[in-house]
């Protein structure tokens, strides 16, 4: 995975990170009880920032906006969550807490398509559903996984509504799906073995923060190894593909928790132990594909070499070649190739890096032989040749029956035979 990493802001101890509706990006801070938003440029770099600081909100942890912009927010030392809505300026409109009995150090929030809210408790180990009224009070709030879990920390949905959960504990990551009345169909650990150390306390021994980006891939931070980050992939029957960690470590990424992507895809992350958010755009994995040698006699007529690549927005990232030897062959922008001479030549296919693909090289062999005179005039002797394709002492062995003229010129390295007949000649070029 290609990455590339900057630091972007300083906050107070951040813990998770969420995008409103036209890319401004949300801060929780956990230890002066406050929320950050920072209006970021096209470029992803901080434009301005504002500090939202209200008595409702207590050790703020997992942050989410609801489909009409309310912002919602986890007080991880209280069992409650609040509500924060905005005016059209961006300013804070109102506040409102809401205490739910089965929270017991909450610690991330989600929003279904439904505008259901799932809600993750860590110490014991369950996920909690509120439904909402009308006039947006509660409606329902009940437990609605309460097993196979080990001490919660992110949660977050799929685009099919599958709720994705972080254990904390056991470095396990589970997978709940529902029926359509919104019961529990099935819960089910699809990924294990992530680092963790359940010995050290409240979420530092392991993974916390989850996200999808819009490829669909799953992205976990770890707290307890810095500069973390898994990426999870999915077969299309949406069974697990693969689990890659990954260290991202320009600048250092040091206990990663909350992370989220934006619209353009690029990775947001809170990371707790310095105190810094970052922004990490991962680049696709690129590759060029093209026919690892070419084989052809000189006198040929020019070629293509037809080179494509994974990354296919060629108007941007045009193919670039170039030749190792152009007394050898030359090659034009469009991978048009045109020998000049007997030998060997290496033509290398580049592509810049963009449209979301990291940069890739390829290589291809061109081969060119010497050209041969096939309908000789006169036959006066029977000749040996050793046809080199280069100066070195690689070749390949042809016998045929020539007249040597102006057009094949001939060097003798071997001692003519006593019968005048055969001459064994160790290089041949055209005249």
């Amino acid at each position: 995975m290609s990455t590339t990493t900057t630091s972007i802001a300083s906050t107070n101890r951040p813990r998770y990170v969420t995008f409103d509706s036209s890319g401004n990006l949300f801060v929780s801070n956990y230890l002066d009880n406050t929320i950050t938003k920072f209006v970021l440029n096209e470029d992803g770099t901080v434009n301005s920032s504002t500090i939202f600081s209200d008595i409702n909100i207590i050790a703020p942890m997992g942050i989410a906006f609801n489909s009409q912009g309310d912002l919602f927010v986890v007080n991880s030392e209280a069992r409650t969550f609040t509500r924060i809505k905005f005016s059209e300026n961006g300013s804070v409109l109102s506040s409102q807490v809401f205490y739910v009995e089965s929270l017991i150090r909450p610690i991330d929030l989600a929003f279904n398509s439904q505008d259901e809210l799932f809600i993750s408790s860590y110490y014991n180990s369950w996920i909690t559903k509120v439904t909402f009224k009308g006039d947006g009070t509660i409606n329902t709030n009940n437990v609605i996984v309460s097993s196979n879990l080990n001490h919660p920390y992110g949660i977050t949905f799929n685009v099919n509504g599958d709720l994705f959960v972080a254990n904390n504990a056991s470095g396990t990551i589970n997978q709940i799906k529902f029926n359509e009345n919104g019961s529990v169909a099935s819960n089910n650990v699809i990924v294990s073995g992530l680092r963790t150390n359940p010995t050290l306390s409240f979420g530092e021994g392991g993974i916390n923060g989850l996200a999808f980006n819009l490829d669909g891939e799953l992205f976990v931070s770890n707290r307890l190894i810095p500069a973390q980050i898994t990426k999870i992939t999915f077969e299309e029957d949406g069974s697990v593909a693969t689990v890659t960690e990954y260290f991202i470590t320009s600048p250092l990424i040091d206990g990663p928790i909350g992370l989220a992507f934006n619209s353009q895809n690029v990775l947001f992350l809170a990371n707790y132990s310095n105190q810094t958010i970052t922004k990490t755009v991962i680049l696709k994995e690129n590759t060029i594909y093209v026919a690892p040698e070419f084989d052809k006699t000189f006198g040929n007529v020019p070629f293509n070499i037809n080179a494509t690549s994974t990354n296919t927005n060629y108007d941007l990232e045009q193919l670039q070649y170039s030749t190792s030897d152009d007394s050898v062959a030359i090659v034009n922008s469009d991978g048009l190739v045109t020998l000049v001479s007997p030998g060997h030549a290496t033509i290398i296919i580049e592509q810049a890096e963009g449209s979301g693909y990291a940069y890739a090289v390829a290589y291809t062999e061109i081969i060119v032989r010497p050209s041969v005179i096939n309908n000789p005039t006169v036959l006066t002797n029977q000749y040996e040749f050793d046809y080199f394709m280069d100066t070195t002492a690689e070749y390949a062995q042809l016998t045929i029956d020539v007249q040597l003229t102006s057009e094949l010129i001939a060097y003798t390295e071997k001692t003519l035979l006593s019968n005048g007949t055969i001459v064994n000649i160790v290089k041949v070029e055209p005249g």
